[in-house]
């Protein structure tokens, strides 16, 4: 709970760091330049005619065709003489597209291409024009901007003053709050919502990390609507995705909430579910006709409404804080949702901020820092309670790891392969030395190493590794049936045979043993051969008094150092 509350302080802190930057960049932004002035008279020309507006400006639909069109804005400002710095046109904000000009001379538009291909109606802009365009008397500018029936803003009031305090003031605030806020909001959205899927998928009982993950994925994709100024896709095609979008998102965040709540029933999942599906499809049939998005959103807005007073019922009779701090960041959220709704329905309201990115996006971040805290908990928990078993288990067992210990050290079977261990290959080989020595026999010793055994380890697990272990033993042991052979496992995926033979007959061998690996077939994609194969290092020699067991494990090594050194899956022999 120490760890919960201190996250729940910092998504506090969060808040009132938005609020109080928020007040910064208004404070930062109000008043640019005393020299600075507000154009909010126009001339609007457009297929109706030319009348006189003020600004900010909602066009009308006889204004463009039904499909969309431009029209032109005309401003004028007196300059007693031409500037002596650069002065700067400060648009807060166009309808879907637009276009400047000073004094005939075009400026550029809000981005490269055509108007109708563009999406500027969230961005704000800064024109600075060459200082000789500028003249004194009256100087006239003209805004061509593109509007269709679902984007009829037309123009905000346009300001003209020093380039350098427009940059600094109302044009920073605006592209912070409204562009780069956002983008970083984005971001951090779609990272939350990646990382609750992949959870979700490792958790598959904990259905809330399910929809959080859907919730936030959705939430930064329907935020393209302001990043996104050239759409790579059809302007319809756009658009249905980010009415889908936004619609959707409805639907997954009340079902994160209810699921969070434990209110989530299976008649309400899927009727939550089926409604999210089927809008995106009902829209598109409908030519993403305005009043049809409407018709579709108002149930869902009904609903997010209605469970306000359920949800602080519920937080009320859970006592928990996480829920308290759900609940009150879903009360902001219908609020900013209320506002946003009441200033569509003002003129000239589109030229404020609509709140319900900030506060859906606030929402999600509550929810990934809850859940996340959530999964820590459970994570530390988890690892307290282990700590505690294996404490246990390691006092009970003590007594039990000694005898398996005494046990493993009689045992001269390898539990991997089945075959001899280190141990009994000491000891055979110690005696076999003996007798070879005593007869003036050779004694020869293969060496065998898999060939980039690491590799295959760490690209098939161990698991396969092991089985691979298996596999190259059964191979090997096949091929021993003289009884004078001893076939053990030296250590990882190393494998020791002592044979009764001398340099011709073990080279034969040795050659054996390395096709009986080779033909198991089994593949290694690290390999260049592109399966497993084994390195064999070779030694012979007749036991004399100066020459002990050490030399020919020596001899052998080097061998088996040289085989691979020569590029691997080959025979290499000592020098007598």
């Amino acid at each position: 709970m120490r760890f919960l509350r201190h996250l729940f302080r910092c998504q506090r802190s969060a808040w009132l760091g938005f609020i109080l930057a928020c007040a910064s960049l208004a404070t930062l932004a109000g008043a640019p330049s005393l020299a600075a002035q507000t154009l909010d008279q126009a001339v609007l020309s457009s297929p109706s005619g030319e009348r006189q507006v003020s600004l900010p400006n909602l066009l009308q639909p006889d204004d463009f065709a039904p499909a969309g069109g431009r029209v032109r804005y005309t401003l004028q400002i007196e300059l007693p003489a031409p500037p002596a710095e650069p002065l700067g046109i400060y648009v807060s904000k166009v309808s879907l597209s637009g276009q400047l000009a000073l004094n005939g001379q075009p400026l550029g538009a809000c981005e490269p291409g055509p108007l109708e291909e563009l999406r500027c109606l969230h961005r704000p802009y800064l024109f600075v024009p060459p200082v000789g365009l500028w003249q004194a008397g009256t100087n006239t500018i003209e805004v061509e901007v593109f509007a269709n029936q679902r984007q009829m803003n037309g123009l905000a009031p346009v300001q003209v003053g020093s380039a350098q305090e427009l940059d600094r003031g109302p044009y920073l605030r605006d592209r912070l709050l409204r562009v780069e806020l956002i983008r970083a909001l984005t971001w951090v959205s779609l990272c939350l919502g990646l990382l609750a899927l992949a959870v979700a998928a490792i958790l598959r009982t904990e259905n809330v990390f399910l929809w959080f993950g859907l919730c936030s994925i959705v939430n930064a994709l329907s935020n393209l609507n302001v990043l996104v100024s050239t759409p790579l896709v059809g302007f319809e095609l756009f658009s249905w995705f980010i009415f889908s979008s936004r619609m959707v998102s409805v639907p997954l965040l009340l079902l994160t909430l209810l699921v969070f709540f434990e209110r989530a029933g299976v008649a309400v999942r899927r009727g939550l579910v089926g409604y999210a599906l089927l809008m995106p499809l009902i829209v598109w049939l409908g030519g993403n006709d305005r009043w049809l998005v409407v018709l579709l959103y108002v149930p869902l807005m009904a609903l997010a409404l209605a469970m306000v007073p359920a949800v602080i019922y519920w937080s009320w009779r859970s006592r928990q804080t996480v829920h308290a701090w759900v609940t009150l960041n879903y009360a902001l959220l219908m609020l900013a949702s209320v506002l946003d709704f009441l200033r569509l329905n003002g003129t000239g309201s589109f030229t404020g901020v609509y709140w319900i990115t900030y506060a859906y996006t606030g929402l999600i971040l509550l929810f990934g820092v809850m859940l996340m805290s959530r999964l820590a908990s459970a994570l530390i928990s988890e690892r307290e309670l282990t700590a505690k078993l294996d404490l246990e288990v390691a006092r009970q067992t003590a007594d039990l790891k000694e005898a398996n210990q005494r046990l493993a050290e009689l045992s001269t079977t390898d539990p991997l392969t089945g075959i001899a261990n280190r141990r009994q290959f000491d000891q055979t080989l110690a005696v076999e030395w003996k007798r070879a020595q005593r007869q003036q026999q050779p004694l020869s010793l293969l060496m065998l190493d898999v060939d980039m055994f690491k590799a295959y380890n760490d690209h098939y697990g161990h698991q396969a590794g092991d089985e691979c272990l298996r596999a190259i033993a059964a191979a090997l042991r096949s091929c021993c049936q003289r009884s004078g052979d001893l076939l053990a496992r030296y250590g990882g995926e190393e494998f020791v045979l002592i044979a009764d033979a001398d340099q011709h007959g073990a080279l034969q061998f040795a050659e054996k043993l390395r096709s009986a690996v080779e033909d198991i077939k089994l593949a290694h994609a690290r390999s260049p051969s592109g399966q497993v194969t084994a390195s064999i290092g070779l030694a012979t020699l007749v036991p004399a008094p100066t020459t002990t067991p050490d030399t020919l494990l020596r001899l052998a090594d080097e061998a088996l150092y040289q085989a691979k050194a020569d590029g691997r899956n080959r025979v290499r022999q000592a020098a007598a």
